[in-house]
């Protein structure tokens, strides 16, 4: 799979997204929208911000994906010793906005 396809996206219109496994098992965040009571499960991960773009390195894009996602998984799982893997698939989220999902083992 090839970063191309998002090249041209804002960074502010891209999300990360992680499908993580630690040890046997798999972490998903569940979810509820307001006023709701059935939940979701989703993959970790969220919005790409400027500030993850390591200075130095403007037009590596996967690099900056990847500091977006560690950054990201941090806050929502507390994990450590994130090893990023490979990139897995891209999708369209809303009109203008892509997620990339990549392997993670925590």
């Amino acid at each position: 799979m090839d970063l191309d396809e998002i090249k041209d996206v804002p960074l502010t219109r891209i999300k990360v997204r992680a499908l993580v496994k630690c040890g046997n098992q798999y972490a998903f965040i569940q979810r509820k929208k307001y006023g709701k009571t059935k939940s979701y499960l989703v993959f970790p991960g969220g919005r790409v911000k400027k500030s993850d773009r390591i200075k130095g390195s403007k037009d590596n894009l996967e690099i900056t994906l990847k500091s977006a996602l560690v950054r990201e998984l941090e806050e929502e799982l507390a994990a450590k010793d994130i090893v990023i893997g490979e990139l897995l698939a891209f999708s369209k989220t809303r009109k203008h906005y892509k997620e990339v999902l990549f392997t993670v083992e925590v």
